[in-house]
């Protein structure tokens, strides 16, 4: 979900924006996906494994997703990411942590 914001420029005029509604939906594909098997507890490691990225890359986007999320630290990602459903290929992310079988 979207919702509309506007402002006031310099000149008088408005700017107008249409903003994800919740924080998370700030994130891209990658890095929601990112996210989801940070906050699930998989290690930099692990990440890059099951998505096909290098851990330098995975750290990478780690920073990405604590700006536009505004956080600072894993527990925050845990708390922002939970009960947020991956956004496709949900499948893909449940069979990619077999840690979470027996859940």
């Amino acid at each position: 979900m979207h919702s509309l914001h506007g402002t006031t420029e310099g000149d008088g005029g408005w700017l107008l924006r249409i903003r994800p509604s919740s924080r998370t939906g700030r994130l891209s594909a990658r890095e929601h996906e990112i996210a989801l098997h940070l906050a699930q507890g998989l290690g930099y490691r692990e990440v890059a494994q099951c998505t096909g990225l290098a851990p330098a890359t995975v750290r990478n986007h780690l920073r990405g997703i604590h700006a536009k999320l505004d956080i600072g630290n894993r527990a925050a990602l845990v708390t922002a990411m939970r009960g947020r459903p991956a956004r496709s290929n949900a499948a893909m992310l449940r069979s990619a942590t077999p840690w979470a079988a027996g859940t």
